[in-house]
C-alpha cells in the first residue's frame, strides 16, 4: 500500500512539473515566432522598398531587366510583408 501511495504522489509531482516546463516553453516559443513574424514584415517593408528605387533607376536608365528584377523584387517584398503581417496577426489572437 506504500509504495502505490509513493508512485501516485510522484505521478502527480511529476505531472505539475511538466506541466509547469511545457507552459515555459510555449511562452518562449510564442515570443520567439512573434519576433520572427515582425522582423518578416519589417523586411518585407524593406524589400518593397528598395525594389521601388531600383525601378525607378531601371526607368531612368531605361534598363529593362533591372525594371523587371525591381518588379519581382517589390512584389515579394509585398508578399513577404504581407506574410508577415497575417502571422503577427494570428499571434496576438493567441
Amino acid at each position: 500500500m506504500m509504495s502505490v501511495t509513493v508512485l501516485l504522489v510522484m505521478s502527480v509531482f511529476g505531472g505539475l512539473v511538466g506541466y509547469q516546463l511545457g507552459k515555459a516553453t510555449s511562452a518562449a516559443q510564442s515570443l520567439s515566432l512573434r519576433e520572427a513574424a515582425t522582423m518578416m514584415k519589417e523586411k518585407g517593408a524593406e524589400m518593397k522598398e528598395v525594389g521601388t528605387m531600383m525601378g525607378q533607376k531601371g526607368r531612368l536608365y531605361q534598363d529593362y531587366d533591372l525594371t523587371q528584377k525591381a518588379g519581382m523584387m517589390a512584389q515579394d517584398g509585398s508578399s513577404m510583408m504581407d506574410k508577415g503581417t497575417s502571422m503577427v496577426g494570428m499571434m496576438n489572437g493567441f
